[in-house]
């Protein structure tokens, strides 16, 4: 009787190991996953999207037109001008 409990409780750590690191995979896959959603996102507003579409959204002050520029790594000042900024 004393064998059962024994391999049963090996079983079970065994299952629970595995849940573990598939646990770990998991997380690690959906952090990778999140990152290239994060860079898709930055070159699609950096790059791909219009100009009237980041202008309606980061057009509006200098606050959000500065931090337009230093997401994308554009120059403060020609962003600025392209906003119709003296500076931001």
């Amino acid at each position: 009787m004393k064998l059962h409990y024994l391999l049963l409780a090996a079983i079970a750590a065994f299952l629970l190991s595995a849940c573990s690191t598939t646990t770990d995979v998991v997380i690690q896959k959906g952090a990778k996953i999140q990152d290239e959603a994060l860079q898709r996102n930055k070159t699609f507003t950096c790059k791909i999207a219009s100009i009237g579409s980041i202008f309606r959204e980061y057009g509006k002050t200098k606050d959000t037109a500065r931090i337009f520029a230093d997401y994308c790594g554009y120059r403060r000042e020609i962003v600025a001008a392209l906003f119709g900024f003296d500076d931001i």
